[in-house]
């Protein structure tokens, strides 16, 4: 693993450990749009075949973290819905849909199928 990527997973880890409450006015974030956002947790049921406790940038899925399509959402970007930031590190969605991933199955079936409005701070550049 090169020193680059290394760095860079050191810091996506770091950034994933916590939610936390939106920034006010730190950095500008940009309204993306409303989502169907529904949950995940990182077992055989939820994730199938991928369930190996991994995200799709190779970090532990956990809470904090959510899958995107990236052509829409960066990976790596803070993503900020319902006033909680989250860090997009996941794929295995499509257009406008938001996994967000939780630590137990019990959580993620609780969580259903919400609509929210989604806004995102590029934190890629």
């Amino acid at each position: 693993m090169s020193a680059f990527v290394s760095i860079a997973v050191s810091a996506i880890m770091a950034a994933a450990m916590t939610m936390l409450p939106a920034p006010e006015a730190e950095e500008p974030s940009i309204y993306v749009g409303e989502f169907t956002v529904t949950a995940y947790c990182p077992c055989a049921e939820c994730c199938g075949q991928w369930a190996d406790g991994l995200t799709a940038t190779g970090i532990p899925a956990s809470g904090g973290i959510v899958a995107v399509d990236p052509a829409v959402i960066p990976l790596g970007s803070t993503v900020i819905i319902g006033g909680l930031e989250y860090l997009a590190a996941d794929t295995g969605v499509d257009g406008m849909r938001i996994d967000i991933c939780t630590d137990s199955h019990q959580e993620a079936a609780a969580f259903g199928v919400q609509t929210a409005g989604v806004r995102v701070i590029d934190t890629t550049e």
